[in-house]
């Protein structure tokens, strides 16, 4: 009776050590068929799964922006952008810089409408008045930064045609390496790109790497996003977001970075304070 009894036990026990077995093993087959689900996703698919992480219905952002120029002299640059985005995808934002005293209150105002043209407009307060940025003048860099008007535009599905290279690693981050090609000629000439390459993560599907080429094929600039982390305030708190941006210019030998200090997603802000009256009287 009591060897019957050991038995028992042994058997139930090697029976729980062979589930455990089997519910590992079926996990560890399990991540590669994930880890190949997400390698097989089209490149739309990958860029679709990032505008979803990076939608929200509106956000405030205290930043500073730092300009090194070739010889690693800088300029400081305090701002405060807001962004507000509709249900029909189009999107407005407007940035103001807060210091230093010679560019106080400068603003910028983007009207991001679907498929239509975009309106932007540069206020600068010695004029109190603002002008239009239109054409090849989004190619043009913004306040002395290495980011041009067009680069500080939200990623646009539908003017982009997208390819998907072989994944690869960065800094330990399993990427989807997308090409983005503009769609349409007046696109190309308007950022001035023939083409962006970006780094996709496969785990927060934020880009983590963005490299910019010109009609020659030559690496203008390369945009990296670093200190990702949760947003802690607004009612998006955990959403992930890049807190630090470098720019990289190698045509002009310079960099620019942002560092946000605080971001609060979803806070209620009202579409009425993205007009271009709101951006002439600061």
């Amino acid at each position: 009776m009591v060897t019957r009894r050991k038995c028992v036990c042994t058997t139930q026990g090697g029976l729980r050590h062979l589930g455990l077995v089997v519910w590992l093993a079926g996990l560890v087959v399990a991540m590669p068929a994930v880890s190949q689900a997400q390698s097989e996703l089209s490149a739309r698919a990958v860029m679709e799964r990032n505008d979803e992480q990076m939608r929200v219905r509106d956000g405030i952002y205290e930043l500073e922006m730092r300009i090194v120029d070739a010889s690693g002299r800088e300029t400081v640059r305090g701002l405060r952008r807001e962004a507000y985005r509709s249900t029909d995808q189009d999107e407005w934002s407007l940035l103001r810089f807060q210091s230093p005293a010679d560019v106080e209150g400068t603003g910028l105002l983007s009207i991001e409408k679907g498929e239509a043209q975009d309106d932007v407009y540069l206020y600068l307060p010695a004029l109190r008045k603002s002008r239009r940025i239109s054409g090849r003048n989004n190619r043009d860099y913004f306040m002395g930064s290495d980011f041009t008007y067009k680069d500080l535009r939200s990623e646009r599905l539908k003017a982009n045609r997208y390819e998907r290279l072989p994944d690869e690693m960065l800094d330990g981050e399993l990427c989807a390496r997308i090409v983005a090609y503009p769609t349409t000629d007046a696109e190309r000439d308007e950022s001035g790109y023939e083409r962006r390459e970006l780094w996709v993560s496969q785990t927060t599907w934020l880009v983590l790497k963005t490299e910019f080429y010109d009609e020659h094929g030559e690496n203008l600039k390369t945009l990296t996003a670093t200190d990702i982390r949760p947003v802690q305030s607004g009612d998006d708190a955990g959403k992930l977001r890049a807190h630090e941006l470098l720019m990289v210019n190698h045509d002009r030998e310079r960099r620019t970075v942002l560092e946000f200090d605080a971001i609060s997603l979803n806070t209620g802000l009202p579409k009425s304070r993205f007009t271009k009256r709101a951006l002439e009287r600061p």
